[in-house]
């Protein structure tokens, strides 16, 4: 089945397609939120699993409060912040760390025998989503 990881629904938000969400009818939970990390944003419900681009800073087992929520929904009603919803807070605890897909900077200069082989794996931090307040 497309989208779908060896280990279930898995993981998503890192990556170009490799992690997609479950069908709706799959989910477990009408709440859903946008949230805003830093310079991405999730489609996150309780329960669901992302990849973060904390740094260093979080630690397995910790606890990660998301206050940037722009979009809060509920069973057919939704809120809308301008930029974030006031009073809307996501939780979450940190799993692990995991690295990203590998990726490959290759220049070269055609004729010249100039070659430059570059690779990169972006570390993130998984987390755990448990509540949506809001």
């Amino acid at each position: 089945m497309a989208g779908r990881s060896k280990l279930g629904w898995g993981l998503y938000g890192a990556g170009r397609g490799r992690y997609s969400l479950p069908p709706f009818s799959q989910r477990s939970s009408l709440v859903y939120a946008v949230i805003s990390d830093r310079t991405r944003q999730f489609t996150v419900r309780s329960g669901d699993e992302i990849l973060c681009d904390l740094g260093l800073e979080a630690t397995p087992g910790s606890k990660i409060t998301f206050d940037s929520v722009a979009l809060l929904g509920n069973e057919g009603s939704v809120r809308i912040g301008k930029p974030f919803v006031a009073g809307a807070k996501v939780t979450g605890e940190v799993v692990g760390e995991v690295k990203g897909d590998k990726v490959i900077a290759f220049r070269f200069k055609r004729r010249k025998n100039v070659r430059k082989k570059r690779g990169h794996r972006q570390a993130y931090v998984r987390v755990k989503i448990q509540n949506i307040e809001g």
